[in-house]
């Protein structure tokens, strides 16, 4: 039972990571730390594009490729020596998802006055 609840937490937790990890290595590269300090007390700031990957993360590797006892994904069943790739399918598809979708977004024209 504890396995199965750790395994769980993971599933959530490697795509946030993909999605974290990302997000620092593009701020890194592109804003400076005036705009870094002034996002962190702006609350009018929302991560979309991060909300976005995040669950599609979670709900493209779940289904597939969860292996435990109660529920056992697509792949698992059909290919049992993957194992349980959940946690990395879904740091993938969140990190590579949100590369994609924070580029899209940081070049489409801004709206705002200031």
């Amino acid at each position: 039972a504890y396995e199965a609840f750790l395994l769980v937490i993971a599933y959530w937790v490697a795509p946030w990571l993909g999605v974290v990890l990302v997000e620092r290595w593009l701020q890194g590269r592109t804003a400076t730390d005036e705009e870094l300090a002034a996002r962190l007390s702006d609350r009018s700031f929302t991560n979309r594009p991060g909300l976005a990957a995040l669950v599609t993360g979670i709900a493209v590797s779940v289904p597939l490729f969860s292996n435990q006892e109660d529920y056992v994904g697509y792949v698992p069943k059909h290919w049992p020596s993957f194992g349980d790739i959940t946690p990395v399918v879904g740091f993938v598809v969140s990190a590579g998802l949100y590369a994609v979708l924070r580029r899209a977004k940081s070049q489409l024209p801004s709206t705002g006055s200031a």
